[in-house]
């Protein structure tokens, strides 16, 4: 299904002109690549996969769908990862479709999931899989890591009225949202994008600022892509401010500074939501026994994208 991203067909046409889509890995390459795995592998295997979110059920349901027995585990209570707390924005409940229908392919196919379940090194030992997926994601820093400064944590990062995007969002954590708010955004996506539009809509007074010059820096062909936000942004109660590094984080306000000039100024922050790269959950992957293949998947990898996680796992499985 479409989730209306755009990112994969008009943005990626306009910004490299080559064709592709975020959910069909076969779009725009169907002379080279089938739309659904045409031949069942030549081997059964058993594929243990480690995470429920858009790499991990598309490696779960490709790897069905060439025949392989695949039992599939996540630490949470539901399936969708990252999605599913994506999802949970204003104006972003459409991402969902994709891990909906991955969800009930992989139902209908037959996976084994554990809801609830940590795997863990015992959970390896136990399945005796013949090759593992690992698509445990990633975790949002709260160590004040930003890439303007990555050898000096962002100073009052550890104070309570610090939050991610997930708290915002009310997973793993629930953001108390009081007087201005500011976001520092450090990765240029729709992450701090959400995060501006959930604030918004909550009435919070919303400062944003950003080590780019523009919001959304990142994401490609902004009139089809993040255009839209923009707009709905800047007509609300909110201000963008590029090209500046945070300082330092206090009860009642930000300090942030331009790079490599002495420029310093202070914004007022009762609230602050640091989106910054996440840290990836790779750990698992050390514990599979000698001779068990492992493949890393989707946000695990440092990829921080749908498109990606999705290609990245239907490729591995694909060739499984």
């Amino acid at each position: 299904p479409c989730i209306g991203s755009n990112m994969g067909c008009v943005a990626q046409l306009m910004a490299t002109g080559k064709l592709s889509c975020v959910v069909n890995v076969a779009a725009a390459n169907e002379q080279t690549v089938p739309f659904e795995p045409v031949a069942p592998a030549p081997v059964k295997k058993k594929v243990l996969v480690i995470g429920g979110g858009p790499a991990g059920l598309e490696a779960a349901r490709t790897a069905a769908l060439r025949g392989h027995d695949v039992v599939l585990y996540e630490a949470t209570r539901q399936l969708g990862g990252q999605v599913a707390i994506a999802s949970r924005a204003p104006h972003r409940s459409d991402l969902a479709a994709i891990t909906d229908f991955l969800s009930r392919e992989i139902e209908r196919l037959g996976v084994r999931i554990h809801l609830g379940t940590f795997a863990d090194p015992d959970t390896i030992e136990s399945e005796k899989p013949d090759e593992v997926v690992v698509a445990t994601g990633s975790t949002p820093r709260r160590d004040g890591f930003q890439l303007s400064t990555p050898s000096t944590p962002i100073s009052g990062a550890d104070l309570p009225h610090v939050y991610t995007s997930w708290d915002v969002f009310g997973f793993g954590g629930r953001a108390e949202i009081n007087g201005d708010c500011f976001i520092y955004d450090d990765t240029g996506t729709f992450e701090a994008i959400s995060v501006a539009d959930a604030l918004v809509d909550a009435g919070a007074k919303v400062t944003m600022v950003s080590r780019y010059d523009s919001l959304g820096a990142m994401i490609p062909f902004p009139p089809a892509t993040v255009e839209a936000s923009k707009e709905r942004l800047m007509s609300g109660n909110f201000d963008f401010i590029g090209g500046h590094y945070m300082q330092a984080i206090t009860h009642d306000e930000v300090l942030i500074g331009v790079p490599f000039t002495e420029r310093k100024r202070a914004i007022p922050a009762n609230t602050v939501v640091l989106v910054t790269y996440n840290h990836p959950n790779r750990e698992i992957a050390q514990y599979a026994p000698a001779g068990v293949k492992v493949h890393l998947v989707g946000d695990v990898t440092g990829t921080n994208s749908i498109m990606a996680s999705i290609h990245q796992a239907a490729a591995a499985t694909r060739a499984i």
